[in-house]
């Protein structure tokens, strides 16, 4: 089976963004991940890291939304504070921007800490 996500004749058609901190957090944008791991054992440790990575210098993100349980998770307080607006921390999914109206021409982060049980069914 041919691979069309390698033909040059459709990368074309692909919306090309910056990742000037490849260097240091070695993920390929855009991309989906899970952090799965039982309470305690410092998800949200590994994400706040992570964040922090992603937004040395030039910053690979133009904004990061992070819905969670509770805004009073110290690391999310943390992270909101010293963002300067880059990071919203939500409490509800009410805020969880559509799709279609994100900026392909922009790198936005969403992330979920622990919301498993809002989603309506």
């Amino acid at each position: 089976m041919k691979n069309f996500e390698n033909d040059k004749n459709v990368k074309k058609y692909v919306v090309k963004t910056g990742n000037p901190n490849y260097d240091l957090h070695h993920f390929d944008t855009p991309f989906r991940s899970l952090v799965v791991a039982p309470s305690g054992s410092g998800k949200s440790n590994f994400i706040t890291n992570l964040i922090s990575l992603f937004c040395k210098g030039k910053g690979t993100y133009d904004s990061i939304y992070i819905f969670c349980k509770s805004r009073d998770e110290p690391l999310y307080q943390f992270l909101g504070d010293k963002s300067k607006g880059l990071i919203e921390v939500h409490e509800s999914l009410e805020k969880l921007p559509a799709l279609n109206d994100l900026k392909t021409s922009e790198q936005t982060l969403i992330i979920f800490d622990d919301m498993v049980n809002d989603l309506k069914r």
